[in-house]
């Protein structure tokens, strides 16, 4: 698997195995998998209320 360039200067600064550099990988996944799931859950609530909105403007 190649390593980009922010990788090396990731693992330069850190360290590899450096606690403090996992957790803020962690944090970072977790922050994007929180926002793209609160978007997916915020297109699923307006598809719920969408057929409801066009039957009430009727």
């Amino acid at each position: 698997m190649p390593r980009t360039k922010v990788e090396n200067k990731i693992n330069r600064m850190y360290g590899r195995n450096s606690v403090k550099f996992r957790l803020n990988l962690e944090e970072l996944i977790g922050e994007v998998r929180f926002q793209s799931f609160k978007r997916r859950k915020t297109a699923t609530v307006a598809r719920k209320n969408a057929p409801m909105r066009i039957e009430l403007s009727k």
